[in-house]
């Protein structure tokens, strides 16, 4: 650029103190103004956008800020070789759940919270790279200094390697020229590039998956392979074989997945992502050997799972659906006297050596549920059963409010938090639940003692 780097570091600060102020817009005149006063051509590297500031076209830094401003969802921007929106949404679930454009977070949070913006680039790995600089500086160091680029970015790839034996440019950063066009090189883990040519996946979209993968599983999973499962199911897979497991979001065998219950993205346990036409896993988990494993892909009502427990065959492992249907699994093998069954752990990978796999289906028709209505029953037979966000309910309906008082219990169902109500709910012989809690109340509660909570006109003004 000409310009020297302690001035492009003064711009870039400059530049961050105004997305600040203007967060979330991006005002695009403003930020190419300030550049410009600086005597800048184009933005410095550490903003992440690419294009000449005075390009009008789409390759130019207007058109990129454009494109940021349009923050759509599932469109991977492509307004710099390092920032992945859709990688920083996969790591980030406030951000993808908020309108705020992630390169926008980034550059006003993200990056002083030591989020990365690229599956090749790891901010504690390039750490030991930098020990007298703040974690926040630290990747604006790397891609701005040129004495700092020998610096391996993460643990995946090896810019040493690129810059002594790869044709390097000698003006651009090696990390910038690798991802525009020299993944497929041996300066980048293989792990990185499974290039499978039946699948319709962008390469970049692998890229990233696997980049999600390594980057959110524990250091043991760093280590281990990635494999890739074909998004068709195979509806009838050679037995006996090893079935991976991650209980209520996928199975697969041999390269097929199974069972896909879930629409989730990422599995519980972040060993599996779903990508557009095919999974990736990272290898997690033990083997278990069992005769036969029964897959639960939706929720099934107490009555039903009580059905399965007993019909199961000596020795064979249960996948549940959900957390609710976990607890209400090992109750029941508990209570049915069947020790020699396996509930696998909801949402964590396993491998399963089996003889028999099947997807378990619902065995009764199931009525309706009644809805709750204030009658003559003692409070003191009441539970009611809500998610966090509705313990409102408790004041603003007045038959809650008066049950309460006379002894009904009450039970906020969060993530992990039913088998400590288990023992409450099993006293009480009207459940009260809402239809956000009602799949999970049926799980561990018979149907016939569960009624659907409705406002109705008991809500006081």
């Amino acid at each position: 650029m000409g310009v020297p780097l302690e001035q492009q570091f003064a711009c870039l600060a400059e530049l961050r103190r105004e997305l600040t102020a203007s967060y979330p817009s991006v005002l695009s005149d403003r930020l190419l103004r300030i550049a410009r006063k600086y005597g800048l051509d184009r933005f410095p590297e550490g903003f992440l956008v690419s294009g000449a500031l005075a390009d009008p076209g789409p390759s130019g830094a207007r058109a990129a800020l454009r494109q940021i401003r349009r923050n759509t969802p599932g469109h991977d921007g492509t307004f710099h070789p390092l920032f992945s929106n859709e990688f920083y949404r996969l790591c980030n679930p406030d951000v993808a759940s908020s309108r705020v454009p992630p390169w926008v977070h980034y550059q006003v949070f993200g990056r002083a919270e030591n989020r990365t913006p690229h599956p090749l680039i790891d901010v504690s790995h390039l750490a030991a790279w930098f020990p007298e600089t703040s974690r926040g500086a630290i990747l604006d160091e790397y891609l701005m200094r040129p004495s700092a680029w020998t610096a391996d970015p993460g643990p995946y790839v090896d810019c040493q390697k690129f810059l002594l034996h790869g044709n390097w440019d000698g003006t651009t950063n090696p990390l910038v020229q690798i991802v525009r066009g020299r993944l497929i090189e041996p300066w980048v883990h293989q792990r990185l590039l499974l290039v499978d040519t039946s699948s319709g996946t962008p390469a970049s979209a692998r890229l990233t998956g696997i980049g999600y993968l390594l980057s959110r599983s524990t250091a043991r999973s760093r280590l281990s392979s990635v494999e890739t499962w074909s998004a068709v199911p195979d509806p009838s897979p050679t037995l006996p074989a090893t079935v991976m497991v991650v209980p209520g979001f996928f199975a697969g065998v041999a390269g097929h997945a199974v069972a896909v219950p879930s629409a989730s993205m990422v599995s519980p346990d972040t060993t599996v992502i779903a990508l557009p036409t095919e999974f990736l896993s990272v290898v997690s988990g033990a083997t278990l050997p069992a005769p036969a494993l029964r897959f639960i892909d939706r929720a099934l009502a107490h009555g039903e799972l009580r059905t399965l427990v007993r019909t199961a065959p000596s020795g064979a492992a249960i996948a549940p659906f959900s957390a609710a249907q976990d607890v209400a699994l090992q109750e029941l093998v508990l209570h049915e006297n069947r020790s020699d069954l396996i509930v696998l752990g909801y949402g964590i990978q396993i491998r399963v050596t089996t003889d028999t796999l099947s997807v378990a289906e619902q065995v009764t028709s199931v009525p309706p549920t009644p809805v709750w209505e204030a009658r003559e029953e003692r409070a003191t037979d009441l539970a009611f059963v809500f998610a966090p966000g509705e313990a409102s309910l408790l004041i603003s309906d007045a038959r809650v409010a008066a049950a309460v008082r006379a002894g009904a219990a009450v039970c906020i169902l969060e993530f992990g938090s039913v088998a400590a109500w288990m023992p409450v709910l099993g006293e009480r012989s009207i459940v009260v639940c809402s239809s956000t809690t009602m799949t999970d109340v049926l799980a561990f509660v018979d149907r016939g003692r569960v009624a659907l909570f409705d406002q109705g006109d008991g809500a006081s003004a």
